[in-house]
């Protein structure tokens, strides 16, 4: 059985590790969300780049 790949994204900075997970996971999956639709939903990533 061959694994799918695993798709890699860099964090911005040293918080942006939640955002920048939850953008694998869903890649992954299937559903391409960028940085800002995920940071629009958390109030201290909202805070640095919105």
């Amino acid at each position: 059985m061959q694994l799918k790949r695993f798709p890699h994204y860099k964090q911005l900075n040293a918080t942006d590790c939640g955002p920048t997970s939850l953008r694998m996971i869903t890649k992954y999956y299937g559903l391409n969300l960028n940085f800002r639709l995920i940071c629009s939903d958390n109030a201290s990533c909202k805070a640095n780049y919105l």
